[in-house]
């Protein structure tokens, strides 16, 4: 939280130092707001953020009930309920980070198999001539690399 304080007090970015992700989301609370209990809330709204993440992860594999137990499993689970609990670290953004890596990555590979006989590849082009898979694949390496700034930082 001292990072975030920082960012508020200059109104703007700190410099030197290790990376700080994570901070720069978690000091829009006390930006936008103010208030230090903004940041700490937005640390503590990332872990519904974790569960709708896997609710929807769970249901591309799983029936609708098996999907609550995963995610009541996942809710109860000591390894991330202390976090949501009793500790506003990065491990949460940084789970929801990872997880929504994942669920972009796997609904887009499930859709593109349904649109690829309904498009050609022509209509599909992005701005600089990427393919909507090359683009898909450079939105996820920027949200690895983000994630890995968030837990480089913790």
């Amino acid at each position: 939280m001292n990072t975030t304080k920082l960012i508020t007090d200059y109104q703007g970015l700190i410099e030197g130092g290790q990376a700080y992700n994570w901070q720069l989301i978690l000091s829009l609370g006390e930006v936008l707001f103010g208030k230090p209990v903004f940041s700490i809330g937005l640390a503590h709204f990332s872990f519904i953020l974790v569960l709708l993440t896997a609710l929807r992860l769970s249901r591309l594999v799983m029936s609708r009930s098996w999907s609550w137990v995963v995610v009541w499993l996942l809710a109860l689970n000591p390894s991330l309920s202390f976090h949501y609990l009793y500790d506003e670290k990065v491990d949460l953004g940084f789970t929801f980070i990872i997880l929504s890596v994942a669920l972009l990555l796997i609904e887009f590979w499930s859709t593109e198999n349904k649109l690829a006989a309904s498009a050609t590849e022509s209509q599909r082009k992005l701005p600089f001539g990427l393919s909507q898979e090359q683009g898909m694949l450079l939105l996820a390496g920027w949200l690895l690399g983000f994630a890995f700034g968030i837990k480089y930082t913790g």
